[in-house]
């Protein structure tokens, strides 16, 4: 999603599987125990330069996928960003965080349907 806002990189399509989309809210809910302001060694406001969110609207097709049942990335994180910026989200009805990204689980099929159609 970083990538996908920023307008001299050369990105055609882009494709995220329970992103966080929102660091700020990540690092204001804590998620992952802290894992966002760990990665950025800072708070989430420091940088909103690698803030999804707070960048501009994506000028090539994003496709976000995100598991219904995600405890550790919530889906409802993924549906505002789609909707405050016009981006497709798939809904993964009873998927958590990994399996979505797991090639042997019962719904990786459905992952790559999915990328084949946005591609």
């Amino acid at each position: 999603l970083l990538a996908a806002g920023q307008d001299h990189l050369p990105v055609r399509a882009t494709v995220a599987i329970a992103p966080l989309s929102d660091l700020a809210m990540a690092d204001n809910l804590s998620l992952d125990d802290g894992a966002v302001r760990e990665f950025l060694g800072t708070v989430a406001s420091n940088r909103t330069d690698l803030d999804p969110r707070q960048l501009p609207r994506p000028s090539s097709p994003v496709l976000i996928l995100h598991g219904s049942n995600d405890t550790i990335v919530p889906y409802s994180m993924s549906e505002a960003f789609g909707v405050g910026l016009g981006v497709e989200v798939t809904k993964l009805p009873h998927v958590g965080h990994y399996e979505a990204i797991d090639p042997l689980s019962g719904t990786w099929p459905d992952v790559l349907a999915a990328v084949e159609r946005h591609a």
